[in-house]
């Protein structure tokens, strides 16, 4: 099963859900606002990729290899029975 976590800088982000709902994905894939990073006063985190817009998905290898065939995007597998989406 395909679990992933995709990066792409915020201003790549409009590029990258045209290139997908073309691929017939829909729209919208990256959603998620840019990642804070471990300095912000209101969401101390430490990502690993910090600055960058993101998303989650599981299940379609299709899909995570059109995500993974875009220009910037950077993958990230994930291992559902150490860290759960």
């Amino acid at each position: 099963m395909s679990n992933f976590c995709a990066y792409i800088e915020p201003d790549l982000m409009e590029e990258a859900n045209l290139i997908l709902e073309e691929q017939g994905h829909g729209p919208g894939n990256f959603s998620m606002p840019p990642i804070a990073t471990k300095d912000d006063p209101v969401h101390p985190i430490d990502q690993p990729y910090p600055g960058y817009s993101r998303m989650h998905a599981w299940g379609d290898p299709v899909f995570e290899e059109h995500v993974a065939a875009i220009p910037g995007v950077i993958i990230e597998q994930v291992n559902p029975e150490v860290n759960p989406l």
